[in-house]
């Protein structure tokens, strides 16, 4: 077995299904794997990564004592979407109100 040294990222079902790296309908995870395993490139894979020593593995692969770390990831993903969303919001907001000066 290999051993992974940490889950660094996540990607939720819907975001997996466009990457080109993960699947269908499941949460995929950003495993950081251990000695040997960080050493390698695992881009050319099909569930390979750009980061080195990294491969999106889907949830049912992930060990059930790691739903701590899958939870802190997910939360963190929530936090980054609201903080997208909010800049995508003010930023179509000025440029409606810009789009309102220059039609008065």
């Amino acid at each position: 077995f290999w051993k992974v040294k940490e889950v660094i990222g996540f990607i939720p079902p819907w975001e997996a299904f466009c990457n080109q790296r993960c699947g269908l309908y499941q949460d995929f995870y950003l495993v950081l794997w251990d000695q040997n395993g960080m050493e390698m490139d695992y881009s050319c894979l099909e569930n390979g990564s750009d980061v080195p020593g990294a491969t999106w593995e889907c949830d049912e692969c992930l060990p059930l004592h790691w739903d701590d770390k899958r939870y802190r990831l997910k939360m963190d993903w929530v936090a980054r979407s609201r903080v997208k969303q909010t800049m995508a919001d003010l930023d179509r907001s000025q440029k409606e109100s810009k789009k309102r000066r220059r039609s008065r």
